[in-house]
C-alpha cells in the first residue's frame, strides 16, 4: 500500500529551489511511490508561494508551472469537513484537516511550528488518529 502524505509548502518550495532531501520527496510523488493529499487551499498556497518575488527569482517558473500541474494530476483532492484549530499560526491548520479527512499517515514539513507538535517519536494524535510529523530528511531515513 502507497503511503498517504501531505506536503507542507515549505517543502515544496525547498524542492523546487533544489535542497536535496526536499526534492527526492517530490520525486517519490512525481514516481507515484507516495500519494500526496492536498486541497484546492493547500494548491491555492502552493500556486501564491512558488510566485513570491523572492522564489521566483530562485526558479525558472517555465518549470514550475508545469510541475505544480503535474503534482495536482497525480493528487488526491481532499475536501476537508473538518477546521482544526491547533497551531499557533491559523494558515497551517488546513493541512492537519486535510491529513485527518484524507486518513493520510505523515505530514512533510520544514515548519518548525508544525513540527513542535510532535511528541518524541515524532507523532501527533488528534480523534484518535496519529501523524508523524517529520521533516524530508526524517521521511527519508524511514523509507
Amino acid at each position: 500500500m502507497v503511503e498517504r502524505i501531505v506536503l507542507n509548502t515549505s517543502v515544496l518550495i525547498s524542492g523546487i529551489i533544489g535542497t536535496r532531501s526536499s526534492l527526492e520527496v517530490l520525486k517519490l510523488i512525481l514516481q507515484k511511490k507516495v500519494e500526496l493529499l492536498i486541497s484546492s487551499e493547500i494548491f491555492e498556497e502552493y500556486l501564491i508561494a512558488v510566485n513570491y518575488p523572492e522564489i521566483a527569482k530562485k526558479v525558472d517558473l517555465h518549470y514550475v508551472h508545469p510541475l505544480l500541474d503535474v503534482l495536482y494530476s497525480l493528487s488526491t483532492i481532499i475536501v476537508p469537513q473538518i477546521n482544526l484549530n491547533i497551531c499557533r499560526d491559523p494558515k497551517d491548520n488546513k493541512f492537519f484537516d486535510v491529513a485527518i479527512e484524507g486518513s493520510a499517515e505523515i505530514i512533510i514539513t520544514w515548519d518548525t511550528d508544525i513540527l513542535s507538535l510532535r511528541d518524541k517519536n515524532n507523532l501527533y494524535f488528534q480523534s484518535k488518529k496519529k501523524l508523524f510529523l517529520v521533516t524530508p530528511t526524517e521521511f527519508l531515513s524511514l523509507r
